[in-house]
């Protein structure tokens, strides 16, 4: 279901949708449909990254257990260099 809503735009900003919409073939609306939809994925997916990553700070807060980063990097150039792999493992950290 969809539903019609208007939105307020300066002439100048009407122009550059206008011709960001003409350069990918598209009309003003469906441009505008579809940088609203893109940029709601875009907040929403770093929302999600915050709330990721809160929740694991609050997680090492609670443990202390964390990885270290050197052997978190050295894994992944290992793993992509095809080398032999082998998984860090969670420390415990001072607090």
């Amino acid at each position: 279901m969809t539903v019609t809503t208007s939105l307020k735009l300066s002439e100048e900003l009407k122009a550059r949708v206008t011709e960001m919409a003409a350069h990918e073939g598209k009309s003003a609306h469906a441009y505008m449909v579809d940088t609203l939809e893109e940029a709601t994925r875009i907040k929403e997916e770093r929302a999600r990254f915050v709330e990721e990553a809160l929740t694991a700070k609050r997680r090492f807060e609670k443990t202390g257990e964390a990885y270290d980063a050197s052997e978190v990097f050295a894994h992944f150039l290992a793993k992509g260099a095809g080398g032999a792999v082998r998984k860090p493992r969670l420390r415990q950290w001072p607090k």
